[in-house]
């Protein structure tokens, strides 16, 4: 029996190297400068 979680990741793309380093810019950018202790999952939404 499948899980719904792996019925949605299946639906959705992979995160690659790119996703992760586009995260890891904006925090490291002053769009993220009122962002105070978060942690971004980077995985499109597969994290449930």
């Amino acid at each position: 029996m499948k899980t719904c979680n792996e019925h949605i990741c299946r639906s959705v793309p992979k995160a690659e190297a790119v996703d992760q380093a586009n995260a890891i810019l904006f925090f490291a950018s002053d769009l993220s400068k009122a962002t105070t202790g978060q942690a971004l999952v980077v995985d499109y939404g597969c994290n449930l």
